[in-house]
């Protein structure tokens, strides 16, 4: 776990195999909250904020656009199952939010996700039993 710099606080999941969706979201539990929740532009700008002073960056596999690594997916709140899109609480998310061009556009059930080689760390759309290193927790 990298020090707590905002609202939020950065986990690499000890393992290079990585988590799902929702063994980070037990990961975050395990410390008393949940993934990330960006509600509006204060909680994007605090979300960045982690992201650049947390460490989350430091020794990171960065490749070359428009690959991405496992190492710079990291996932926070959002899943889409037959509905609308909802945080971990049960919250809508409004739609538009912080999707990347192209994004929210995932048939059947999925989680979001952010890469953080790419500014400004847009949300995107994953299959939930893809694998990340990373999470951001509230």
């Amino acid at each position: 776990m990298f020090p707590r710099t905002s609202r939020y606080i950065a986990v690499a999941s000890g393992s290079d195999t990585g988590l799902t969706y929702d063994e980070a979201q037990l990961e975050c539990e395990k410390i008393g909250s949940g993934l990330a929740i960006v509600r509006n532009q204060s909680d994007h700008d605090s979300l960045i904020n982690t992201i650049n002073t947390s460490g989350l960056l430091q020794n990171m596999l960065i490749p070359k656009w428009p690959y991405e690594s496992l190492y710079t997916r990291v996932w926070i709140s959002g899943k889409k199952t037959t509905g609308p899109w909802q945080w971990y609480t049960g919250e809508t998310i409004p739609n538009p939010w912080f999707w990347a061009p192209g994004e929210n556009d995932y048939v059947g059930t999925a989680c979001a996700r952010v890469v953080i080689e790419l500014n400004p760390f847009l949300l995107r759309d994953s299959d939930c039993g893809d694998i990340m290193i990373k999470l951001l927790c509230e």
